[in-house]
């Protein structure tokens, strides 16, 4: 099902893609249209600024409209979320690329519960969503799974906790919601709105791993829905207020 469109004027398919450093958004459609997509364009603006030193100009219009167009002549369905990937490389390509079809009606919590365990780097060049940000991704999470667990919570040179699964971290512990930093991806920022509807107190603060094993939930949003982990080094967690500040999305 992945096929690529580029804004230059015109769209058409290809079986390859462009090499070399990109950043990207992962978009969330429903009925053929992405939700928040002007939030999503600026970050991929200030990714594009800050890693590829590129200023970046896209019509939201247009960009709404192609998004639209690969989707319907893509066969996605209508009635279900899906997931788009915008990419902008470093050679001046914009190309997207279909993602997957939700098994969801709509975003709340999924069922899947998996197991998290700690792994420790740095990002290099930035913390926006980038090729380098997902290879190092990548790379933690293949250490994670030798250690038998789906899961990466990474944690910084610092010891401080930094995100879960490539996402936003937020944690439990007696009703107090704990994020490292105030969220910046449309997802965090989605979930941190639906934490305080729920009556939810959410603070910024340094987390330690110690601060992890001793949570209640950990938990995380991104274009998938929330995920909530069911264990954490071992230990087991639960997922009862995430399961309730899901229904507030």
């Amino acid at each position: 099902m992945i096929k690529s469109c580029y804004i230059d004027g015109c769209a058409f398919e290809r079986d390859d893609f462009p090499e070399g450093l990109y950043v990207y958004q992962t978009v969330i459609t429903f009925g053929h249209e992405v939700l928040h997509l002007g939030e999503y364009l600026c970050l991929l603006k200030e990714a594009a600024k800050e890693v590829l030193r590129r200023a970046l100009t896209l019509d939201e219009k247009a960009v709404a409209a192609m998004i639209s167009d690969f989707l319907r002549q893509n066969g996605y369905p209508t009635a279900m979320p899906a997931s788009v990937e915008l990419r902008y490389y470093l050679s001046g390509e914009f190309v997207v690329i279909g993602g997957d079809v939700s098994p969801y009606p709509r975003l709340g919590l999924r069922l899947l519960m998996p197991a998290g365990v700690d792994v420790a780097y740095d990002l290099p060049l930035s913390e926006h969503c980038s090729s380098v940000r997902r290879s190092a991704a990548e790379a933690a999470r293949a250490y994670a799974e030798s250690r038998g667990a789906k899961v990466v919570v990474r944690l910084g040179a610092d010891g401080c906790a930094r995100s879960v699964d490539d996402s936003e971290l937020f944690v439990i512990k007696e009703y107090t919601v704990m994020t490292p930093a105030p969220p910046v991806s449309v997802a965090g920022r989605l979930l941190s709105a639906a934490i305080e509807r729920s009556g939810l107190r959410l603070e910024c603060m340094s987390l330690m791993l110690a601060d992890l094993e001793g949570a209640d939930e950990i938990f995380y949003a991104d274009h998938r829905g929330v995920t909530a982990l069911g264990s954490f080094n071992g230990h087991p967690l639960m997922h009862i207020l995430a399961e309730k500040i899901a229904t507030r999305l």
